[in-house]
Parts: structure tokens; sequence; C-alpha cells
């Protein structure tokens, strides 16, 4: 019996994240069929094989969407501290989340999740007490359930706050580009003044609430 390896990594994240009631890439998919407008992803790369694997991971992921306009960019020179590509979600989001890193596996129904809601396909339940972040943070993590629980209680905060914007950062590139980790756990939340935070959120409270320390 030949076992499809892809096929069933894709079934074991559906059931972690159905399991903490996580949405699944098929739950987001279904968001996206109700957008509201249009949006842009701006991927921006090296030459590096890692940097053209996040811009393929990126194109297949959004190749059935043609309200999601792509962009690529490519730049000679990348920063030794950050991971290629960088992938810029505009649209509602304005450009104020940030991935760098290929989101591969259960990261991927995380970076959708973000372009639904850059195009109204996605809405926090309330905005309420959770608009008042400022400056830019950063969330490293790498493609496991409780950095997908992070990022999933860090996008309302972006979502509702027009003056905070977020960097996530997939740790799992320094291992493939041979480079120092930047952190010893994930997820680890830095916020805006460099506090670091090396723990799971709770919710989207207690992001904001790091968000301010």
């Amino acid at each position: 019996m030949v076992i499809d390896e892809a096929a069933l990594r894709a079934a074991i994240t559906d059931a972690l994240l159905r399991s903490a009631g996580l949405p699944t890439l098929a739950d987001v998919k279904k968001m996206l069929s109700e957008a509201e407008s249009k949006t842009t992803v701006t991927i921006v790369t090296d030459d590096s094989k890692y940097g053209k694997h996040g811009v393929d991971v990126v194109r297949n992921l959004l190749t059935d969407y043609d309200f999601v306009e792509i962009k690529v960019l490519e730049k000679s020179s990348w920063p030794e501290d950050l991971p290629p590509p960088l992938i810029v979600i505009g649209g509602k989001l304005e450009g104020r989340l940030l991935f760098y890193g290929a989101p591969v596996d259960i990261l991927s129904p995380m970076f959708m999740l973000a372009v639904a809601a850059s195009c109204g396909a996605w809405k926090p339940k309330t905005c309420k007490d959770i608009s008042e972040a400022r400056g830019r943070a950063r969330l490293y993590v790498v493609p496991g359930l409780p950095c997908a629980r992070a990022i999933y209680n860090s996008l309302p905060i972006v979502y509702c706050s027009n003056e905070a914007e977020l960097e996530i950062v997939n740790v799992e590139a320094f291992y493939t580009l041979n480079k120092p980790l930047p952190v010893k756990q994930v997820p680890t939340f830095v916020s805006p003044s460099g506090k670091k935070h090396s723990s799971t959120p709770r919710s989207e409270f207690e992001v904001l609430k790091w968000w301010h320390s």
C-alpha cells in the first residue's frame, strides 16, 4: 500500500485544528467564497531556493481566487535575521500583516485566514477593547498547533487596530537556511518595545496585553 504523505499531513493538520476549535484550510476556502472586496498579496524574495519555494507555496494557495492580485518582487540582497520570502497582505489589512518564510502545513490556514480578513471574508466577533494597539510587533512561529493558535489570536488585533503591525516569522526556515535561531522557544511574541513573551496567548486580549508591555 502506497501512503500519500501530503494527504496524510493534511488530514493530521485538519484534525489538530478542529480539536483546537480553529478553522481548517477547507473552512477558510469556504469563507473566501464570500469575499467582499479585492485584495493584494505582495511577495518579496531573493534568488534562493527557499525564497522561490515560498513564492510557489503562496501562488498555489491563492491560485483559485481572481480577486487576489499577486505581485512578486525580487531583491538582490536579504537581511540576515529574517527568512525569505516576505509576504505582505494588503486590502483591509493595509499591509500591516507581514509573513516571513513560507506559510506551510498548519500555518497555511492561518495565512489564508489573514487573506480572508483582508478581503472582508473573515472578521473578528468584535473590535471592542482591542482597537488601541500601536507599533510593530513580531511573532516567531513554526508549523505547529500552539503557533497556529498564536496567529489566530493575534489577527483580531491587526484587523481592529489601524496603527498596529505584525511580523510573523517562520523559524523553521532558519534550519533550512542553516542560520542561527533567533529565539529558543516558539511561539514567542516580541512587543513593539522589545519585550518577549514565550507562550501561547489564550485570547486576543492577552495578545493586546503583551502588545502594550
